[in-house]
């Protein structure tokens, strides 16, 4: 098998067994990218991921947030094969200290995500 090959499997089994899901931590090192991407890491406790967001979902986001805004975060799980990278590709990026995001936020998410 060439590494071609064994990172095309990766990828595939990484988006084949994990749907997407919100996620709540804190925003660290964020890029932006001047084409409107913007990377970065989400962290909670002793772990983290990286991150990228697309210019399609940056958009909508507006203002790229501060490094330690926590933020929930709608994820999928994902695999750059360029790299050997695992990452998340994030579609929605909202507050956790918006007070209408906390007040529809317990109906919307599990319990696992929102304890803190």
């Amino acid at each position: 098998m060439s590494v071609s090959q064994f990172t095309a499997a990766v990828k595939r089994m990484v988006q084949g067994q994990i749907p997407a899901l919100w996620l709540r931590g804190e925003v660290v090192g964020l890029k932006p990218h001047p084409k409107g991407h913007w990377y970065f890491s989400l962290r909670e406790g002793e772990a983290q991921v990286r991150c990228a967001m697309w210019r399609t979902y940056t958009q909508r986001a507006g203002k790229p947030p501060k490094d330690g805004t926590e933020v929930f975060v709608l994820a999928r799980a994902d695999f750059y094969e360029a790299k050997g990278d695992f990452q998340l590709s994030i579609t929605r990026m909202l507050p956790t200290a918006d007070t209408e995001i906390t007040a529809w936020a317990p109906r919307c998410l599990s319990p696992q995500i929102l304890a803190r």
